[in-house]
């Protein structure tokens, strides 16, 4: 069950955070040099794979984005 949850959080997470990069017209390199995330990690979570919350954290803080969550039925 864990990694069912994980991949219904962090694929759409992944593709707002590509959209965001493309709506912006950034690079991962460029985002890569101004946030100290390596490239590796970058790509990890646009692709929606995990990667450790701070990493997630800070590039959020990069863009002045949060999260919201929601329940639906």
């Amino acid at each position: 069950m864990p990694n069912n949850i994980n991949k219904v959080l962090t694929k759409p997470l992944g593709f707002a955070l590509w959209q965001e990069r493309c709506k912006r017209g950034l690079r991962l390199s460029s985002i890569q040099k101004q946030t100290d995330i390596p490239l590796k990690l970058l790509d990890r979570m646009e692709l929606g794979k995990s990667v450790p919350p701070s990493f997630i954290k800070k590039l959020l803080q990069f863009y002045n984005k949060n999260i919201k969550i929601e329940l639906i039925d």
